[in-house]
């Protein structure tokens, strides 16, 4: 059961950069604990020690994936996997190996139970006129997608309806209120979504 357990986890990492550099590829490698162990510890102290105390060898082995920023790890609720090229392929695709898929494809082919270990994540639904944010951003150290390991053959939510992306998603920025000229030039812009109240941002104030 130990074994079990920790094969099905996978550590996550969110790239900083929009470059797409060698250094900012998706990649994915099966490690073992002592190979993942400083980074596992930073993230999640107490989830570490209790792994450090278990004492696992090589044989007990984790996934620790990277993602570049603005990447969706999720589509659909499908998990996406690193080709060794950076591509990214859902876990069912014959891009991915298939012991790869033998590890991981027993949470339904969605993400299997993880571990941020660097930076964030958000997971969104999106619907016909509108996107709609779940749970906010998905910190490091935070474990998901633990329902149903904890509770087999129970679920919360509908399959098969989220989206992930690396990094933050629902970015924003509050400009000053006097800003007028520009805030309606910006959504005069060519493919900008139309958001523009009726009154007149001059008229707001």
């Amino acid at each position: 059961m130990i074994k079990s357990n920790l094969n099905l986890l996978m550590g996550w990492r969110a790239n900083r950069s929009l470059s797409m550099d060698k250094w900012n590829l998706a990649t994915i490698k099966k490690v073992t604990w002592e190979m993942i162990r400083k980074d596992f510890k930073k993230a999640n102290p107490e989830l570490g020690k209790i792994i450090d105390e278990l004492n696992p060898d090589s044989s007990y082995t984790f996934y620790d994936a990277s993602y570049p920023f603005g990447s969706e790890p999720l589509i659909n609720g499908h998990i996406h996997i690193p080709d060794n090229k950076g591509g990214l392929h859902p876990l069912n695709s014959s891009f991915v190996d298939r012991k790869t898929k033998s590890d991981l494809s027993y949470n339904l082919g969605t993400n299997p139970v993880s571990l941020i270990l660097d930076r964030s994540f958000e997971i969104f639904m999106i619907f016909e006129q509108y996107t709609v944010p779940l749970y906010g951003l998905i910190p490091s150290g935070k474990i998901i997608s633990t329902w149903r390991v904890l509770k087999p053959g129970t679920s919360n939510a509908a399959t098969f309806l989220w989206n992930m992306t690396s990094g933050a998603r629902s970015m924003f920025m509050l400009p000053k209120l006097t800003e007028a000229a520009k805030h309606e030039r910006l959504v005069s812009a060519p493919r900008t979504p139309s958001y523009k109240s009726k009154k007149s941002v001059r008229k707001s104030y």
